[in-house]
């Protein structure tokens, strides 16, 4: 489904409207929970994760696959955090999943917070290059970061280009 940065910008808008009020629950599923269990993790760092998120965050949205919610649309954001495992080891950057329905009120129900098991494409955010990733734009051309590393997604455009990703750090 095709959004604009506007409309993202004001999605996240009516979010951080919401979390700040303390209107959002994560759905206790158990991909959700390990967060807490794998890593040093709490309430207040989700919260403070979810008042994070910018428009360059963002994925995709997609319409709600369970019966009876189809009119719902759900968003998808990626973030990396910085993280210390709870049973030892050092901080490591840990690419994070989110799933979020925002719904009357609003209130915001967080369906997934997990790490990623996939590499995610984000529309809205620029490449090493300076080139955005988004559609209809021109693409990255390099197809490594200012280091040399690989960043590119698997995703293509229409012409079979590589869309690029930008690596980031936060928190």
């Amino acid at each position: 489904m095709n959004v604009t940065k506007e409309h993202i910008e004001q999605y996240l808008s009516e979010l951080h409207g919401a979390v700040g009020a303390g209107r959002y629950q994560i759905a206790p599923r158990y991909k959700n929970m390990d967060m807490y269990i794998d890593y040093i993790f709490t309430e207040k760092d989700a919260r403070g994760l979810l008042l994070s998120l910018r428009p360059e965050d963002f994925s995709e949205a997609v319409r709600n696959a369970h019966a009876g919610y189809s009119q719902e649309l759900l968003y998808i954001f990626g973030k990396d955090i910085r993280l210390l495992p709870r049973f030892g080891g050092g901080e490591e950057t840990v690419p994070l999943y989110l799933k979020l329905n925002k719904v009357r009120g609003p209130y915001v129900f967080v369906i997934s917070m997990h790490r990623q098991e996939a590499p995610l494409f984000y529309p809205l955010k620029a490449c090493a290059c300076g080139k955005s990733s988004g559609a209809g734009e021109q693409l990255c051309k390099e197809k490594t970061s200012c280091v040399g590393e690989q960043f590119c997604q698997e995703k293509t455009s229409c012409a079979g280009e590589p869309y690029c990703r930008e690596k980031e750090v936060l928190l």
